[in-house]
């Protein structure tokens, strides 16, 4: 799957309400972090982030919360 194929209309999903989290997780390092890797997509957490940034990349972050 090309990235550049995607269209917000492919966001558009069931998500059942017991899988959104409402609170952080104890160790937030522990949070999923998916990652495109070459042909696909890759299940890793965020505590290894590092692993996947190139030189010189840029990180935004979200700071908004969940109510």
């Amino acid at each position: 799957m090309d990235p550049k194929a995607i269209s917000i209309s492919d966001y558009h999903y069931d998500l059942p309400e017991a899988r959104i989290a409402l609170h952080p997780l104890p160790e937030r390092d522990a949070s999923k972090l998916l990652v495109w890797k070459g042909e696909g997509f890759v299940d890793s957490h965020y505590r290894d982030i590092a692993d996947w940034l190139p030189p010189g990349a840029q990180m935004v972050f979200n700071d908004t919360r969940v109510t």
